[in-house]
């Protein structure tokens, strides 16, 4: 049974210790990049050791669309960081757009990760 181990007005982050899956879960309220990274950095500090080789799923059918430069280059260390914790990243996305973005933006950091809007493609994928 999934558990909450982070929630604010931003973000709830849960484990699933029978499937060990991380789920990060981004709420439709708009934020200030510098808000939003700093809640990323807190809420991180709630995944240990025992997270590490587990799966990581990004919900972010809700999050409201951001492409600005900022946004992206504040993402780079993030994106570094939960790479090294976790092999198996799963982007959920509901747009084209977010879908395409995404790509790019892994693409560039090297990073491979799965994007998609099939949330049954994400979990399967995490299993694997």
């Amino acid at each position: 049974m999934p558990r909450v181990v982070f929630e604010n007005s931003l973000v709830t982050i849960e484990e699933d210790p029978l499937e060990h899956i991380v789920w990060v879960r981004r709420s439709p309220e708009r934020a200030e990049v510098s808000e939003l990274f700093a809640t990323y950095a807190n809420a991180m500090t709630q995944l240990t050791e025992s997270h590490r080789e587990w799966a990581l799923i990004l919900d972010m059918r809700n999050a409201p669309g951001n492409n600005s430069d900022a946004f992206e280059s504040s993402t780079n260390d993030l994106r570094t960081k939960l790479r090294s914790i976790f092999p198996r990243v799963v982007v959920l996305i509901s747009t084209t757009v977010g879908e395409l973005q995404v790509k790019r933006m892994a693409r560039e950091s090297g990073l491979e990760t799965l994007v998609t809007h099939n949330e049954s493609q994400a979990i399967s994928w995490c299993k694997s």
